[in-house]
């Protein structure tokens, strides 16, 4: 039997500080309640002023209140709108893991709450923060893609959580090669995630540029690597040709004598050289608990070598072109002058 109810109204929990707007299903005659995100009574007022107005207008329109709609019918609309868009490879690794989490749950249960419990179990997985807050912008752009186009009625959302400070995690040379021998501990996985590591550590280069190589991609006799695939959709993330450290040469050569001129791309699958290899996270992160290194990515790879020719003397220039990154980037995030310097800079122009 459906409640009777004198309509939607404030209310506080126990031990909670925040407003709560209770209310009636009027389709399933179910008690429900929404937080209000803030403990100031003014502010509480004004969200239920503005949840009765979307309640009223979702009653003459096409427009759906936050519980009749899922998070994963969201997600699903958006990807097949971002079908023919770049961003649509993101897409596809956030979909299953968002799904994952929040399962057939409802627009309604996502808030702060949830979402820092989402960056915890991303956490528990093995993913970093910045990881989490990715797959939490696909999940934003998706309801907001709802507001926009009138599916749902509007929504706060919670603030995503602060960026990782890109900073904070280098590997030297040393940490490599522990991470190398982790990596080899397991020879399936070691296939294409030893390639990997091998060509970010001594690149520099994006995973997804990686990942996209083909062997003609790789000259020997100039001893470059054209990341500039031509097929490749254009991004805001710029690729390079990039020169071979010497021991990266010979790995690379040695595995396109083994696998033979008839092989495409230079990741591939065990048993069928012809299909491109594109999962590569889960083995990386496996071979990072094994290695017992911290806070490790794949990313990791990129920022350790930048870093490590900076550390090495060499110009902030020349580290720009070769990894194909800005100079102002060099400068804004692995930059640092020595206080000391400064002061000899002085006493010298005096």
């Amino acid at each position: 039997m459906a409640r009777t109810s004198n309509g939607p109204h404030l209310i506080r929990r126990n031990n909670r500080p925040n407003f709560y707007v209770r209310y009636i299903d009027e389709q399933t005659g179910i008690q429900k309640e929404i937080t209000t995100s803030t403990s100031n009574s003014k502010n509480a007022e004004e969200f239920l002023a503005n949840f009765l107005i979307d309640r009223k207008r979702a009653r003459h329109s096409s427009i759906r209140m936050l519980h009749q709609v899922s998070i994963a019918e969201l997600m699903a609309n958006y990807a097949e709108v971002c079908a023919d868009d770049n961003k649509n490879a993101n897409l596809k690794t956030s979909l299953p893991l968002i799904l994952d989490f929040f399962g057939t749950g409802s627009v309604e249960t996502y808030n702060s709450v949830t979402m820092r419990k989402f960056v915890k179990f991303m956490i528990s997985e093995g993913r970093a923060v910045t990881t989490a807050r990715r797959h939490l912008t696909d999940l934003h752009s998706a309801i907001n893609d709802a507001i926009k186009d009138r599916v749902i009625v509007p929504v706060s959302l919670p603030g995503l959580p602060s960026q990782m400070n890109t900073r904070d995690r280098n590997i030297n040379d040393e940490e490599f090669k522990i991470l190398l021998n982790a990596i080899r501990e397991h020879e399936r996985d070691a296939y294409n995630v030893e390639p990997l590591a091998m060509i970010g550590f001594y690149t520099g280069q994006r995973k997804a540029a990686i990942l996209e190589l083909e062997w003609k991609q790789i000259d020997f006799n100039k001893n470059v690597i054209n990341f500039l695939k031509e097929d490749s959709k254009k991004t805001d993330k710029p690729r390079s040709i990039t020169p071979m450290a010497p021991q990266l040469r010979a790995f690379l050569l040695r595995r396109y004598k083994s696998v033979g001129e008839d092989c495409k791309f230079v990741f591939h699958h065990c048993e069928d050289v012809s299909e491109r290899f594109k999962t590569i996270e889960k083995p990386f992160r496996n071979a990072v608990t094994r290695s017992g290194l911290k806070d490790v990515v794949i990313h990791t790879l990129r920022h350790s070598r930048i870093t490590l020719l900076l550390n090495s003397g060499e110009s902030p220039a020349n580290v720009s072109k070769f990894v194909n990154i800005s100079i102002e980037t060099i400068y804004k995030v692995y930059w640092h002058h020595d206080e000391n310097e400064i002061h000899d800079l002085a006493a010298r122009m005096g």
